[in-house]
């Protein structure tokens, strides 16, 4: 009966053994430790977390790349568009250089608000309404980063839509926006919208209109100042105040230039925002590498069978059968 015994007991303790070596778990029988299984669940769950957080941070990065690049580009224009500023500023000009000046730089302002309106990064705004408005996880457990360039404020330099100039120059209402955007003077191949009506055949003849009714249309044909009646700037312009364009005569190049510096810090505020986010990325995902690394030992360790421990239990048991 004692040999009966001990020998069921050594054929057990081998089946297990081989189990747990065929499977390569320490927990493979249903009665093998349970609260091991527990931890190494546990423990599962917590790198395949870290790992994607990982993965999420990267993708966070290439978003804030994109956003520097684009600020970089940006400020590229702001330099040239400061260039013909100066340029601009130089009683020897003639009209024409006056009205090819403006014509570059009226370009440089279309193409500096389609960067700062239209980048995306896959398929989303490279900016946003808030700065650090985003969140991404970095594995659970209340390890959120918040992320996001906040959109920058251009309308004093470009005029892209009426009710955002208003907002961002901080005048009461829109007919006050208007009384700001409103002057006499007309440059030659910009564009302009009636605010009040326009009599005259020389100032008619500066619109290239038969009649400028209020509300009018229309891209000048001659460079001068009205008389009578008043325009402004229609949406898809650069906005000079005073004057209408880079030219001595009509344009203050000292308030030029302060506007694109004005836009310039913004997006120097910017810059720095996105390289700081960047920075505390790439320590979150250096720290939970090491914390992945952390959690995938400690699953092995409770999970993975301990080899030589278990063959040395089985050749035990084998010994232990044969001599029964």
């Amino acid at each position: 009966y004692k040999v009966e015994t001990s020998l069921t007991r050594a054929n057990n303790e081998v089946s297990k053994s081989m189990e747990r070596l065929a499977t390569g778990k320490q927990n493979a029988n249903a009665g093998d430790r349970s609260s091991y299984v527990a931890m190494a669940d546990t423990f599962r769950l917590d790198f395949v977390g870290t790992k994607a957080g990982i993965k999420g941070a990267s993708v966070v990065m290439g978003y804030l790349e994109t956003g520097m690049r684009v600020l970089d580009s940006a400020s590229a224009l702001l330099a040239r568009l400061q260039e013909l500023a100066v340029l601009g500023a130089n009683d020897t000009n003639t009209e024409a250089d006056s009205v090819a000046i403006d014509a570059e730089a009226e370009a440089i302002g279309d193409e500096f608000h389609r960067l700062m309106s239209t980048s995306t990064y896959k398929g989303k705004d490279v900016f946003s309404d808030t700065a650090n408005g985003f969140l991404v996880s970095m594995g659970g457990r209340n390890q959120e980063m918040t992320f996001g360039l906040g959109r920058v404020k251009y309308s004093n330099l470009y005029l892209h839509d009426y009710a955002k100039y208003q907002a961002e120059g901080g005048h009461a209402n829109a007919a006050a926006a208007e009384t700001a955007l409103a002057t006499t003077t007309i440059m030659a191949g910009a564009k302009y919208e009636v605010t009040t009506a326009i009599t005259g055949a020389a100032n008619l003849a500066l619109t290239g209109l038969n009649a400028a009714a209020d509300g009018a249309t229309f891209t000048a044909v001659g460079s001068g100042v009205t008389t009578v009646g008043a325009v402004k700037k229609q949406v898809g312009q650069l906005v000079f105040t005073p004057g209408e364009g880079m030219n001595r005569a009509t344009a203050d190049t000292d308030m030029l230039t302060a506007q694109i510096e004005n836009v310039q810090a913004k997006i120097n505020t910017a810059r720095v925002e996105a390289g700081s986010q960047y920075a505390a990325l790439e320590s979150a995902v250096n720290y939970t590498t090491d914390l992945t690394a952390q959690y995938e030992l400690g699953y092995n360790t409770v999970n993975d069978v301990n080899f030589s421990m278990e063959t040395a239990h089985l050749a035990k048991n084998q010994i232990l059968q044969q001599a029964a």
